[in-house]
C-alpha cells in the first residue's frame, strides 16, 4: 500500500531472498483464503515485514501455492500470515475512504469501487480485529482534522500515524508478548508518514493538495531537506534499536534487511 517497507535484494542471500519471495505468496495466499479473492489487492511488502515480525520461531517448511496472477506454482511456507492479512485489509479499506474524499474524479471512482469489493473480507476482519479497526478509525479521523486546520506541529501527524503501526504490532501471541515489535513499528511508521510527505510533495504542490512537510515547513529547500532527512534517520535507527532486542527467527535476516538497507535505500532515493 505504501511501498517503503521493501528488502534491498542486492544484500539478501539466495536462500534469503527465496524466503522473502515465500513470505510474499504465503500472505497473497492468506489474504485470498481468509477475506477473498479482491483481498489480494491490498498485499504488499509492507505486510510482509509484518508476517515477518509476527511470526514465532517455527522453523521454515516450504510448500508450493498456485499463483493467481501468472497460474504457475510459486514456493510458500509455514508463516502465520493471519494477523499481517487481518491488518492489510482493514487498513486499505479506511485508506480507501479516505481517497474518496481527497482524491479527483477518476481516483475516488476506482476507490469507491474497490472498496464495495473489499467490503465483505473487511467486515470479516473488523470482526476479528475490532480493537485494531478502532483505532485505524480514530487516527486516519485525527489525520483529517489536522489536515483541515492545517497543524503546524509536524510531529502530530507522524505521531498520529504511527499509532496505527504501533497496534498493528500488538496483533496475534509473539505481538502480543513482545512489546518491542509494537514499539519498532510505532518508529517505522513515523519513517513511512514522513518518507511518504516527502515523495508526494512535488505532486501535491502542483495538484494543490495537503501536504505536511508545506504546512509546517513551507517550501521543500535544502533546510526543510535536511530536517526530514534527520527525522528519517532518527525514525529508522529507534526502529532498528528495537529490532535487535527481538529474539531471532528463521525471518530475521529479512528483517534486518528491510529495516538497516532497504529503508537506507529509501531515504538516500527521497532526499
Amino acid at each position: 500500500m505504501f511501498g517503503y517497507l521493501r528488502a534491498y535484494t542486492p544484500e539478501l542471500k539466495v536462500r534469503e531472498a527465496s524466503l522473502y519471495k515465500a513470505v510474499y505468496c504465503s500472505l497473497c495466499r492468506e489474504l485470498g483464503k481468509s477475506y477473498g479473492i479482491a483481498a489480494r489487492m491490498t498485499l504488499s511488502y509492507d505486510f510482509v515485514l509484518l508476517a515477518a515480525l509476527l511470526s514465532p520461531d517455527c522453523g521454515v517448511v516450504y510448500g508450493k501455492c498456485r499463483c493467481p496472477a501468472s497460474l504457475k506454482k510459486k514456493s510458500c511456507c509455514g508463516i502465520d500470515c493471519t494477523a499481517a492479512a487481518g491488518a492489510s485489509v482493514i487498513l486499505t479499506y479506511h485508506k480507501l475512504g479516505d481517497d474518496i474524499r481527497d482524491e479527483r474524479l477518476t481516483r475516488r471512482i476506482a476507490a469507491r469501487l474497490a472498496r464495495i469489493l473489499l467490503r465483505r473480507g473487511y467486515k470479516k476482519a473488523r470482526r476479528q480485529y475490532a480493537e485494531f479497526d478502532k483505532t485505524v478509525a480514530e487516527c486516519l479521523a485525527r489525520l483529517t482534522e489536522l489536515e483541515t486546520a492545517r497543524s503546524p506541529v509536524f510531529d502530530a501527524y507522524c505521531d498520529t500515524f504511527a499509532r496505527i503501526t504501533a497496534a498493528s504490532g500488538r496483533l496475534g501471541t509473539r505481538g502480543a508478548e513482545s512489546p518491542a515489535i509494537s514499539e519498532a513499528l510505532y518508529c517505522l511508521g513515523r519513517y513511512i508518514y514522513i518518507a511518504d510527505a516527502a515523495d508526494d510533495y512535488k505532486e501535491d504542490e502542483v495538484r494543490g493538495r495537503f501536504n505536511p512537510i508545506a504546512a509546517c515547513f513551507g517550501a521543500f529547500d535544502e533546510n526543510a531537506k535536511q530536517r526530514i532527512t534527520d527525522l528519517l534517520t532518527l525514525a529508522a535507527g529507534s526502529a532498528g534499536l528495537q529490532i535487535e532486542g527481538l529474539a531471532e527467527t528463521a525471518y530475521t535476516p529479512i528483517i534486518r534487511n528491510v529495516v538497516f538497507w532497504g529503508v537506507k535505500q529509501n531515504i538516500d532515493r527521497i532526499t
